[in-house]
């Protein structure tokens, strides 16, 4: 049943537009931004519903109803504030709270041109949400003084002050009586009586991204102990994005349907979803191929993975997943094929003849190699001469022979040569 106070404060609501000469409620005049598929337009309440007004001053409150996007409204609720200007402020504050993370890393630090696909999609929205909330902000705000935040003196991925970087954000100047609502909010703030306000975690929503976040980074997390696992190993990571101790708890949601709604949101089960990165990866690991680092094997793959080459780094670490069979869901051997066959479609090698005569001859120390697994384990020593030669990658795929085959040929050469 909700509070005495917030039926009786329910009345007597005004729209007003702070931030516009006119009647205009287009946008939210909290943020600046205007409505979208994913954030609508509403009315708030301000001051809010829950703010416990004594009776001698109800009289000279102003009740408004501010023109609010969805994210403005949800984030403010019922937090008590006596005016606009406190609100239109405070907000500012917690979006600061909010995505502090996106700020920081520029909205993630990479160029979207580096990548195909989904990922690059991905990268390039995080650079317009960045653009997006520096815009919201710094709208409706004067000086940087106004905003009372310590993430203002932090640095961002390029060294400059978040404090800086906002400075060219500012734009908009509230256009509503703002020292009578001051004057209102100094009589009254000493007066009022508030409802203790709540840390402010991580919402619900951004919680679920996170899990796909993590699912994408190939770390999963089904529950608790998964989850204290992940935090006991990402300690700054936990503090910096502001994730609840016991989200169970917190949400008010099960584990089972949290980790759903994530992998659901990740599209674990859409397999259309990870096309371009499956071909991504095969890509990879055929240059890898062609480059004389063998990955025939589930093992070779994990130890490229730990100890990838410096040329192939950045790439390996955006692509490789841990558990690529159950992530892609293929077999091992089934990706292993697609590579071997991408790497001869992207790569020439030498023609049977030429192969067979380079086995039979003594000056590279092939003459031993009688078997797949010492081709590979001679390709791993012998990276240059491998590239310099043109060897196959895979002799027995590209001469549709078997090795024993290849043995049989390469011993009738060298008796044909006496």
């Amino acid at each position: 049943m909700r509070p005495q106070h917030r039926l009786v404060n329910n009345v007597g609501y005004t729209k007003i537009y702070p931030m516009s000469s006119t009647a205009d409620d287009t946008f939210c005049h909290y943020c600046g931004r205007k409505a979208s598929i994913l954030n609508g337009l509403s009315w708030d309440h301000v001051p809010a519903l829950n703010v416990k007004v004594p009776k001698e001053f109800i009289a000279g409150i102003r009740k408004t109803l501010i023109r609010a996007c969805v994210e403005c409204n949800n984030m403010a609720s019922d937090i008590a504030h006596i005016d606009y200007a406190e609100r239109h402020l405070w907000l500012k504050t917690k979006y600061l709270q909010k995505y502090k993370k996106l700020i920081l890393s520029e909205g993630g630090g990479s160029d979207p041109e580096k990548f195909s696909g989904f990922l690059k999609a991905y990268v390039s929205n995080q650079k317009k949400l960045y653009v997006e909330i520096l815009g919201a902000i710094g709208f409706g705000i004067q000086s940087i003084d106004q905003i009372e935040s310590e993430i203002l003196n932090l640095r961002n991925s390029s060294r400059k002050l978040v404090g800086t970087v906002l400075i060219d954000y500012l734009y908009g100047t509230p256009e509503d009586d703002q020292e009578e609502l001051e004057e209102v909010s100094i009589t009254l703030r000493s007066e009022v009586s508030r409802d203790e306000e709540p840390y402010e975690y991580m919402d619900e929503y951004d919680f679920i991204l996170f899990l796909s976040a993590e699912m994408e980074a190939g770390n999963i997390i089904k529950n608790q102990v998964d989850y204290l696992e992940w935090k006991d190993h990402h300690e700054s990571r936990f503090t910096l994005l502001d994730l609840p101790l016991e989200p169970e708890s917190h949400y008010e949601t099960p584990w089972s349907v949290l980790a759903k709604l994530a992998q659901q949101n990740f599209g674990w089960d859409q397999e259309s979803n990870r096309s371009g990165e499956y071909e991504e990866l095969i890509s990879l690991l055929a240059e890898l191929m062609s480059e004389g680092y063998p990955v025939i094997s589930l093992e070779d793959y994990l130890e490229i993975k730990r100890t990838p080459p410096a040329k192939f780094k950045p790439l390996i670490r955006e692509v490789m997943r841990e558990d690529p069979e159950n992530y892609y869901g293929v077999s091992w051997d089934e990706l292993s094929e697609h590579v071997i066959k991408k790497s001869h479609e992207n790569f020439i090698s030498v023609d049977l003849d030429a192969f067979l005569n380079i086995l039979n001859s003594k000056k590279h120390g092939l003459s031993s190699v009688n078997c797949g697994m010492s081709y590979c384990e001679w390709v791993s020593n012998h990276r240059n001469t491998f590239k310099y030669l043109k060897l196959p990658v895979c002799p027995e795929f590209a001469y549709e022979l078997t090795w024993a085959k290849i043995n049989e040929l390469t011993d009738k050469l060298a008796l044909d040569n006496g």
